[in-house]
């Protein structure tokens, strides 16, 4: 394959992470073991994609080269997507789910256009997360103890808001949410968080770079309101018009309030993240950003195998 046909970035004219998702994929799926991102890079080396020399010689400031960088990447997001497991840290296999997304989705161009919808719609969901704190799909606990701990983490969440909307600093908020995406992976492995500087970020609170050339960027909003306080269209449109003169079209808009019917509808038609302020507390304990776990309860059960 001519690696030029692929989508390119500007900077190196290398390919981008998400060009490098279709051919990481089909690695994985021809390597059917347990690869690190360094052996999926070999694999599409040896039978995908012909790169000249110079390409891979390009670094990045980490000592790591360019393109080791966006295959990462490429995986990372492969994972994100379900498409693969990861069995260990940092290695990654080919899945049931990704197997039938390649029976399914023949052909470079076709796959490379359904995983950027794929990627899109992943991050619109990022608050949508439907995993619970200590209480794993996997484990059955007994009623009681599952009721007690899903009552106490409910008024934790609500603690949490009353918390955050009483602290004196102003910028605590925006550094919060800041600190939050990156927990979440949302940084990546050499990408930068930041909070803006104070009263210069144009209606911009924070920056996420995904990766070290700047080519993903993620930028933020967050506004701590009371739970009167809902956040009208006029905020959404101003946000969205912050991110519009970057050039940008990612924007996570985050509130400790609600926002109003309106507000909703424009964030969804301009492609913005709005999280209020119940899916944000869930977050926030999820990823244990501001909570510490004080307490660690282990479920045991009969090892019938051990006894055959």
């Amino acid at each position: 394959m001519d690696y030029q046909s692929l989508k390119l970035d500007n900077k190196y004219g290398i390919p981008t992470y998400d060009a490098f998702m279709p051919l990481a994929l089909e690695a994985l799926y021809k390597e059917a073991c347990n690869c690190r991102s360094e052996d999926v890079q070999e694999s599409i080396a040896k039978n995908y994609l012909k790169l000249p020399i110079a390409l891979h010689e390009k670094h990045i400031k980490n000592g790591d080269t360019v393109i080791h960088d966006r295959i990462y990447f490429a995986c990372m997001y492969l994972h994100r997507l379900h498409l693969v497991s990861k069995p260990y840290p940092a290695t990654y296999c080919i899945n049931k789910s990704g197997i039938a997304f390649l029976k399914e989705h023949s052909g470079y161009k076709l796959q490379h256009d359904y995983l950027q919808k794929m990627i899109k719609n992943l991050f619109k969901s990022l608050y949508k997360s439907k995993r619970k704190l200590n209480v794993k799909k996997s484990v059955s606990f007994p009623n009681s103890i599952g009721d007690q701990i899903n009552k106490y983490n409910e008024g934790l969440r609500s603690r949490l808001l009353e918390i955050i909307v009483k602290k004196e600093d102003p910028f605590f908020f925006e550094q919060l949410v800041v600190d939050l995406l990156a927990k979440m992976g949302y940084k990546g492995r050499h990408g930068s968080a930041i909070r803006t500087q104070d009263t210069q970020d144009g209606g911009i609170d924070g920056i996420i770079n995904q990766d070290p050339l700047g080519t993903s960027t993620v930028y933020i909003q967050a506004k701590r309101y009371n739970k009167k306080h809902i956040v009208g269209s006029p905020a959404i449109q101003g946000f969205f018009g912050a991110i519009r003169t970057r050039n940008a079209s990612r924007g996570v808009f985050i509130t400790t309030s609600d926002f109003s019917k309106r507000a909703k509808e424009l964030a969804k038609r301009f492609s913005i993240v709005a999280i209020n302020g119940e899916q944000l507390s869930n977050l926030l304990l999820e990823y244990q950003v501001g909570v510490q776990v004080e307490h660690d309860y282990q479920i045991l059960k009969i090892d019938k195998d051990f006894f055959d």
